[in-house]
């Protein structure tokens, strides 16, 4: 992630989002920490999601990258953990749709919160 942009601006009202979904794409998966250290000033909104750890490359990523939080093979409370590490404490948004398919919308929402919320606890935990 190339922060200088925001850097230049140096605006008050300039914020960044951090997607996990988005960082999966670039391949950024394994780098969570540095991310959130380098841009921990302009912060204002996260969001987490499922995913396939291999799914940098597929052309159609999104489907592997939001799935339900209990059907991935990547392990997205890096990102939570990542977000602990800096202190960050707001709005974590729950960014969820690809492979519905699989399951029942019910099903999947209730599924994928209980698990979004037990990655908190554990994040408690720690």
């Amino acid at each position: 992630m190339e922060i200088s942009l925001t850097k230049e601006v140096g605006s008050d009202n300039l914020f960044v989002s951090l997607h996990l979904s988005h960082e999966m794409k670039t391949g950024n998966g394994e780098r969570f920490d540095e991310i959130a250290a380098k841009i921990k000033p302009w912060i204002r909104l996260a969001s987490i999601n499922e995913a396939d750890k291999d799914s940098a490359d597929e052309l159609d990523v999104w489907t592997r990258t939001l799935p339900p939080l209990t059907m991935g093979t990547y392990d997205s409370s890096k990102l939570l953990k990542a977000l602990k590490s800096i202190g960050y404490e707001g709005p974590v948004l729950f960014h969820t749709g690809g492979g519905l398919g699989r399951r029942a919308p019910a099903d999947h929402y209730q599924t994928s919160f209980k698990r979004f919320q037990e990655m908190v606890e554990e994040l408690d935990e720690d």
